[in-house]
């Protein structure tokens, strides 16, 4: 079929940075435009970025981005590696996969039921290889982002689900159960967890069961929970602000700096 929304072939922005040549540039952008090719909806737009970095120490310095409107439901992906071709390959094969997750919801759902019989949305594929995180002194650091926005009530399967999808390795959203802020991460063996500032989570009124491991947020300042990413090597830290007890997300970005994700229907 063709993906896209207007029957003429997908349009794609593309960003490079580095030594990224003119035909490998092309070479990307058609292996993209493949694998949007088995979307269960029209592709309205993509965007694709690429980019070799010049220094030295890198082991991955070949990063390839992409992120793609299917009518309305963005994807993502974004993987580093060794060489672009082999980072664009492993970029398209997770769009692919995504993609595959989509055309498998609506069937899913209805074999389910409206409940979830099956708990194998708790482990998730580990991504391909992640950009390195630059080095930046910790004086030097600053909160280049920041991101409020009215999260979702919503169970931890579809959150889990919304984090694949976004190709993110945690997502703050609101427990439908309990009604609690709550953060799903991916821990380092694929197996998922749950950090609530909810010390009553398990008391949950939706009828499907938790069954993922609790880690309860502490309570902490925003320039606490930088301080405490500073001295340790966590990719983020979710915390309780005191100010409105509403839970947020400090993170590690991978140009060094600290991005920040917050609710704001407080």
């Amino acid at each position: 079929m063709d993906t896209a929304a207007d029957g003429h072939e997908l349009e794609v922005d593309v960003r490079t940075r580095g030594p990224v040549s003119t035909s490998r540039r092309d070479a990307a952008v058609e292996k993209l435009r493949a694998a949007c090719s088995a979307s269960p909806r029209p592709v309205i737009h993509a965007a694709l970025d690429l980019a070799i970095e010049t220094k030295p120490a890198l082991e991955r310095p070949a990063m390839a981005k992409a992120s793609v409107d299917v009518s309305g439901r963005v994807i993502r992906a974004h993987v580093a590696d060794a060489d672009l071709e082999t980072a664009v390959g492993l970029m398209c094969d997770r769009i692919r996969r995504n993609l595959r997750r989509l055309a498998d919801r609506r069937e899913t759902a209805e074999r389910r039921s409206g409940k979830a019989a099956h708990r194998e949305w708790r482990r998730t594929d580990l991504p391909p290889g992640r950009p390195e995180v630059t080095t930046v002194s910790v004086e030097d650091r600053e909160l280049v982002r920041h991101k409020s926005y009215s999260i979702q009530r919503i169970t931890p399967e579809e959150a889990a689900s919304e984090m694949e999808m976004l190709d993110y390795d945690f997502h703050l959203f609101t427990d439908a159960g309990s009604g609690s802020d709550c953060v799903i991460a991916r821990r380092a063996d694929g197996e998922l967890e749950l950090v609530s500032g909810d010390h009553n989570l398990s008391k949950r009124t939706a009828d499907e069961p938790l069954e993922l491991p609790i880690r309860l947020a502490p309570t902490m300042s925003q320039s606490e929970a930088l301080a405490t990413l500073d001295a340790s090597a966590v990719s983020f830290v979710s915390f309780v602000d005191p100010a409105d007890e509403r839970m947020r997300l400090a993170y590690r970005r991978y140009d060094g700096h600290y991005g920040l994700v917050a609710p704001t229907d407080t």
